[in-house]
């Protein structure tokens, strides 16, 4: 078996780590209609961070199920928000970073 891939998030410094740098390219927050976009794309890879620094992709065929399950009606922009506004209380914050020759790459920051 095959030990699963670690990769981290530095925030201050902008850089998705792996054994090398993943990506340098923080472009902007997302709303849910951009994250289901980037979804649909099909060639966006997605990072769930919910502990720390730790990130845990979603692999990509799983990504839409994912949606249905998880993000639907989950992700937010809004800095105030609150966590009895959404079912099961909890929410994800979404950013867009830029990976190796250009593609998208979905930070989703989980709160419960």
């Amino acid at each position: 078996m095959t030990p699963k891939e670690t990769y981290t998030i530095n925030r201050k410094a902008r850089e998705i780590l792996r054994s090398e740098i993943v990506s340098r390219r923080f472009q902007r927050s997302v709303d849910e209609s951009e994250v289901e976009e980037l979804i649909a794309k099909g060639n966006t890879r997605v990072f769930v961070n919910r502990e720390r620094d730790s990130l845990d992709e979603v692999s990509s065929e799983s990504l839409k199920d994912f949606w249905n399950s998880e993000l639907k009606a989950h992700v937010t922009t809004d800095d105030c928000a609150d966590l009895d506004s959404f079912a099961n209380g909890y929410f994800f914050f979404a950013e867009l970073w830029k990976g190796h020759g250009g593609k998208d790459i979905l930070v989703l920051f989980y709160h419960h």
